[in-house]
């Protein structure tokens, strides 16, 4: 095996095992179908907002190129944040999509923590478009602020949802509040480590990411400081990191010899990749599919041949607007050993897909799972009511054993209108939970115990 195609193997052969961290840094950061770098067009716009002179600026300014130009012509350093601030409230109301390494490293249901070392929000779009289930939740370092402020709620293994950790905070109209220029970098930095080191206030992040590898996407850092970052972050010598770090870089201008320096000799476990950090998050996300797609394909030569429902599989009724959550859900429960059936992947055109289905719901499935949002809450019509109509005749058979299961996704909340009365008058529902979380695992073994307990009934 070569080492391209071992790189990748271990790569995902980590991501699957739920053991990576990607730390995505702001040459990740883009927007727009073009993928419009976001720092050099912020850097750019404050520029023009603070009236410099464009001929004493190289021709794509950095933000650090912006500060210095400003603070060497005699401007106060508390003005500088105050317009940065303002000129990306004026980006943010124009509401552009997250770039493509966003929207391909938010896809992959496994990273369930994102580290960032960027203050804008384009991440928390991106998941949130990827995932609508499960708004992520937002931690940022403040170095000034409090400890409750500062960490994770819970370890990773027991997030509820994605979460994004800001490790140079979030902007701020406040000098020291986030990192704008490189030497707000090295201030910040040496305020991280001062609180890792202590383990107390950041108790859960640090464990978090001493115990798991990290994925630096795009850090666009200079040598010293990417060995200055990992040492921080790792809290432990470069040379004794227990798991490979693996980053992937472009960044025009880094010496050569640096690069020897650093990444090549002693430093085994930690692993560069010469490529862009876009090209290389769709390469991941697609990889990632496909790897995902085998698996599927090989569960289903085993367990899910033909248009009928094998007996005992849990069955997913949703809305055609909500397939994609449907599909996450599947995937999510078969990854934890469900047999798992929706009519979009198994029915084929010409089945007579209205007996296949009636016998299904009504004799074949062992739990039925009924995907309720704001498309089945509204609209008027939709063959998943009858689906509901058939499963909820066939509800008292296990009642009071869950048969019918109500997943609410989106912002949909019971009491529910348009499910049937028995869902209506007590059934519980599940709020949809990430499939990378500890909470899914849960929800999957529950439904598993049931499956197993109505497939084999003497057992």
């Amino acid at each position: 095996m070569d080492d391209t195609n071992k790189f990748w193997d271990d790569l995902l052969a980590f991501i699957k095992a739920g053991r990576v961290v990607p730390v995505l840094g702001e040459r990740a950061m883009t927007f727009g179908e073009n993928d419009t770098l976001l720092y050099p067009y912020l850097a750019a716009q404050l520029a023009k907002r603070l009236k410099l002179d464009a001929g004493r600026l190289p021709a794509e300014p950095t933000l650090t190129d912006v500060a210095c130009e400003w603070l060497f012509r005699g401007g106060q350093s508390s003005e500088l944040y105050k317009e940065a601030y303002f000129v990306y409230e004026e980006f943010e109301r124009e509401e552009h999509t997250p770039g493509s390494a966003l929207r391909a490293m938010a896809s992959i249901s496994k990273f369930n923590l994102f580290v960032t070392t960027t203050f804008d929000s384009m991440l928390k779009r991106a998941l949130e478009s990827a995932r609508p289930a499960a708004p992520p939740t937002v931690r940022g370092f403040f170095p000034n602020k409090d400890a409750d402020d500062k960490d994770l709620p819970v370890r990773k293994t027991r997030l509820p949802g994605p979460a994004i950790y800001h490790l140079f905070g979030q902007v701020s109209l406040l000098e020291g509040e986030y990192v704008l220029w490189e030497e707000d970098t090295l201030d910040f930095i040496c305020a991280l480590h001062a609180t890792l080191s202590t383990g107390k206030d950041l108790d859960l992040l640090s464990r978090d990411l001493t115990d798991n590898a990290l994925l630096v996407v795009g850090l666009n850092f200079s040598d010293l400081l990417v060995r200055l970052f990992l040492r921080v972050a790792k809290q432990t010598r470069l040379t004794e990191l227990p798991h490979p770090e693996t980053l992937a870089e472009h960044t025009p201008g880094l010496a050569q010899r640096g690069k020897v320096l650093f990444f090549g000799g002693v430093m085994k476990n930690v692993h560069v990749r010469e490529q862009d950090p876009l090209v290389f998050a769709r390469d991941l996300a697609r990889k990632w599919e496909e790897k995902a797609s085998k698996s599927d394909k090989s569960e289903a030569r085993v367990t899910h041949g033909g248009d009928r429902m094998p007996s005992g599989a849990i069955f997913v009724s949703y809305a055609r607007e909500d397939e994609a959550i449907a599909r996450l859900l599947a995937e999510g429960l078969r990854a934890h050993g469900c047999l798992v059936w929706y009519d979009r992947e198994r029915l084929r055109a010409g089945s007579y897909w209205v007996d296949h289905l009636q016998q299904a719901v009504r004799r074949e499935c062992s739990v039925f799972i009924a995907l309720v949002s704001d498309t089945t809450e509204t609209a008027d019509r939709g063959y998943w009511r009858v689906e509901r109509d058939w499963a909820i005749e066939r509800a008292p058979e296990y009642y009071p054993a869950e048969f019918y299961v109500p997943v609410s996704i989106g912002a949909v909340r019971p009491p529910f209108q348009m499910e049937p009365a028995r869902v209506r008058d007590g059934l519980t529902a599940v709020p949809m939970p990430d499939p990378a979380s500890e909470e899914f695992t849960r929800f999957a073994e529950r439904l598993k115990a049931l499956q197993i307990r109505r497939q084999n009934p003497d057992a």
